[in-house]
């Protein structure tokens, strides 16, 4: 096997960009079985490696030994990431048989690998119809496979279908009298809360532009001084590139595999809002989960007040529950959402603050650049203050010295 079929083995995106960049063989050759790197790639389910793979002109429809193409791989080990953007990025045969006369549809059901049998049929059923994916009512309303919409369906049924006709129904006829500014004050809670879920549903979190000219001359001038690579604070200047958008990824930006963008300060991707949360929804989010939160307590001191006046309800006692389980996340999430924003940090961040080196200082202990003290931390957060660098300075920035307080 060649070094870049083994850095494909090990998923080793930023070596195998290396190696493209120092004149790699990208010839159609592979290892003994007839595997070809991308193979490798989308056999252990790196899209990112796939989609630099292909731009540096490895053929997605190339066949080894056993007659299997990279859909075949990537359905055996059911990568649905990879299975995605063969079918939808390269375009790749999906009714191909290899010499055993398997498709990639009959590996993946044989596996069990459901997620990747349901993409698989329905992109064949697609590619029948002359109306094509885009009309399909089930993926418009349940989602596509492997970017479902059932949580945020259940969070709407919970509200809309349960909890709005009980309180309406049940709560406001023996409590309204009682607690009128309760109720008034939970009236325009809700309204809050659907201005909050509109807006962090609808906005864009702060998506990246694609293909850009300067990932061509990054792709180019990777190899050209050998030194390049490994120097700065910031680490390897090929751990900026994203391969699946062709983008030159700022520091705090990161590539989101279910909306399959880069999002700049990328925090999570959430279910129950359908969106990723980034730079430009967090706060809306924030305001949404602590809406959650309050209504929930609302919720329950109703709830209790309608079977205390009421007699017991199975319907409220339910609704009880329901509101129970809304005020542990709300309280949970939202004290997640306020605590990073009181540090300056996103989730992401937080979570893998051992592997970002901009998170490091010279001697490889922890550090945040980007804290300017909670006060601060929270005007820029909730958008009352400007960060402290542009997208495009971030992108410029080479050391912790730059980011001085």
């Amino acid at each position: 096997a060649t070094p870049l079929i083994i850095a494909c083995q090990y998923g080793q995106t930023v070596t195998a960009g290396y190696l493209l960049s120092r004149g790699a063989n990208r010839t159609s050759a592979g290892d003994n079985e007839g595997d070809t790197p991308l193979h490798w790639a989308a056999f252990k389910g790196q899209p990112d490696l796939m989609r630099l793979l292909v731009y540096s002109g490895f053929n997605p429809h190339q066949r080894d030994a056993f007659g299997q193409t990279p859909l075949h791989l990537a359905s055996i080990a059911g990568n649905i990431n990879a299975v995605r953007d063969l079918c939808r990025v390269d375009k790749v045969e999906l009714n191909v048989a290899d010499k055993n006369g398997k498709t990639p549809l009959m590996l993946a059901a044989g596996r069990r690998h459901d997620q990747v049998e349901r993409f698989l049929k329905a992109e064949i059923r697609s590619r029948a119809s002359m109306l094509g994916a885009r009309f399909r009512w089930s993926h418009l309303i349940f989602g596509p496979p492997g970017n479902s919409k059932a949580p945020m369906l259940f969070l709407l049924f919970c509200i809309l279908v349960w909890g709005y006709p009980t309180y309406v129904i049940k709560a406001v006829p023996l409590t309204f009298h009682l607690f009128p500014w309760l109720h008034w004050a939970f009236l325009l809670l809700n309204a809050l809360m659907w201005f909050a879920f509109y807006h962090a549903n609808t906005s864009d979190p702060g998506f990246l532009p694609r293909n850009v000219p300067e990932y061509d001359r990054a792709i180019q001038q990777a190899g050209v001084n050998s030194a390049d690579i490994g120097l700065g604070r910031m680490g390897n200047p090929l751990e900026r590139l994203c391969h699946t958008c062709r983008c030159v990824k700022p520091v705090r930006a990161k590539h989101c595999r279910v909306c399959d963008r880069c999002v700049l300060e990328m925090d999570h991707h959430c279910p129950y809002i359908y969106n990723c949360i980034g730079k430009n929804n967090r706060f809306a989010f924030a305001v949404l989960s602590v809406t959650l939160m309050t209504l929930g307590g609302m919720t329950m001191v109703l709830a209790a007040a309608t079977l205390w006046l009421g007699g017991m309800d199975w319907i409220v006692l339910l609704g009880t529950v329901i509101a129970t389980f809304g005020l542990t996340v709300g309280s949970v999430v939202s004290s997640c959402v306020w605590y990073h924003a009181a540090i300056n940090m996103t989730t992401n961040e937080s979570m893998n603050k051992k592997r970002y080196t901009y998170l490091k200082d010279s001697n490889g202990n922890f550090r945040n650049p980007f804290d300017r003290g909670i006060v601060n931390n929270l005007l820029e957060f909730c958008h009352m203050r400007s960060p402290r660098y542009t997208a495009h300075e971030l992108s410029e920035i080479k050391c912790p010295s730059h980011m001085m307080v």
